[in-house]
């Protein structure tokens, strides 16, 4: 019996993935701007570590689907523009994943600053 084995997957297959992953960042990146009209610091704070969880997973996709990118014989590739392509998106998943630990950090401060004001408020 031949054992089902898995072809490797092709540009398009990457191609694809790469959209994907892209997709998930934006909706992420999203977030993160629009997060100054969200009034309640705990949902900010959930979000953003929900959001962080998801960008440190992507980090472990991006390996995978660069290593995939590299595998892939050179012919296939449109010249240097997937490598290109693959950096500008490793570089977007840093940049917010630095925004969202901003984010974090300021909301927790938020949060802290507002149970500072609630305890001193008891107090009085």
């Amino acid at each position: 019996m031949e054992k089902n084995k898995s072809k490797p997957p092709t540009i398009k297959d990457l191609n694809r993935i790469h959209g994907i992953i892209k997709t998930k960042l934006t909706n992420i990146q999203k977030f993160a701007q629009t997060c100054s009209t969200i009034d309640d610091q705990r949902k900010i704070l959930i979000s953003a570590q929900q959001k962080l969880n998801s960008v440190k997973v992507m980090k472990e996709e991006f390996e995978t689907l660069f290593k995939q990118y590299l595998d892939i014989e050179e012919d296939e590739k449109s010249s240097k523009k997937s490598d290109e392509d693959m950096l500008e998106l490793l570089e977007e998943r840093d940049e917010i994943e630095v925004s969202l630990k901003c984010l974090f950090s300021n909301a927790m401060i938020m949060k802290s600053k507002s149970l500072k004001t609630e305890v001193i408020t008891i107090q009085i």
